[in-house]
């Protein structure tokens, strides 16, 4: 099933140095959650911007709260919130074991919030590159050649 989601994106590209497809991997997981325990049926809303170094990403639900004393163990492994429980039976609980593992490889950190009237608000910020790099091949000199 197709869903449009709203994305709110910066005026400016987001320069990162970062594993593209773990990263990929950590958005596809977090806008999956929103999208699965959500059943307000209120799309989630994507956000990317930068806050000082950071390059900043939150994905927005309306669904059931993480109570405040389980916030910081549903990044453990394994671990759901009794109010995921409550909605779903499938998954794991690695999921977000998993984000946290490749945003702190990443020199990164991913924590959750309230979000007003009711949801959660996913975070993860990594550090933005400050400088582009450009990275160029030069063919092997022959041995021997100067």
């Amino acid at each position: 099933m197709l869903t449009a989601l709203p994305v709110v994106e910066p005026q400016a590209p987001v320069l990162l140095l970062v594993d593209r497809g773990r990263i990929a991997q950590v958005f596809d997981n977090l806008i999956e959650n929103a999208l699965k325990y959500n059943p307000s049926g209120v799309p989630p809303q994507i956000r990317l911007w930068e806050d000082g170094a950071d390059a900043r990403f939150s994905v927005v639900d309306h669904g059931a709260e993480i109570p405040e004393a389980e916030r910081d163990r549903i990044f453990d492994r394994p671990y759901r919130a009794s109010s995921a429980q409550s909605i779903t039976d499938t998954g794991m609980g690695l999921g977000l074991y998993i984000c946290r593992r490749i945003v702190e490889e990443h020199g990164g950190r991913i924590w959750v919030e309230p979000t007003a009237g009711g949801g959660s608000t996913f975070n993860v910020a990594l550090p933005r590159a400050h400088r582009q790099i450009e990275l160029v091949w030069r063919p092997p000199t022959p041995s021997g050649a100067v």
